[in-house]
């Protein structure tokens, strides 16, 4: 419905009413699923088990990796070193 004043302030403030509406609707939903959700009766296998084990693992031993390579080329730069790279190519002296 246009505003036949020309106000802009009542566009705003229906622009305010949806939105409360929309938050209102969406938090009673979300409070609904909470109160209303029932046991799931799952199982985990050891299968299962080992993979979320694994997965952890490896997320936790990749960040190690990941800071001690940053932190390593950090220190490198306040030392005006050159980082020096974790895997070191083998250069093939018998080919000369």
């Amino acid at each position: 419905m246009p505003n036949p004043c020309g106000r802009a302030d009542t566009v705003v403030s229906e622009r305010m009413i949806t939105q409360s509406t929309v938050r209102r609707t969406l938090l009673l939903g979300l409070a609904s699923l909470v109160v209303l959700t029932q046991d799931a009766h799952a199982y985990l296998d050891p299968g299962t088990g080992s993979l979320i084990l694994q997965g952890a693992l490896a997320a936790i031993f990749g960040s190690m990796f990941f800071l001690r390579q940053t932190w390593a080329t950090i220190v490198a730069k306040f030392k005006g070193e050159k980082p020096k790279p974790e895997i070191e190519e083998e250069t093939s002296e018998s080919e000369s």
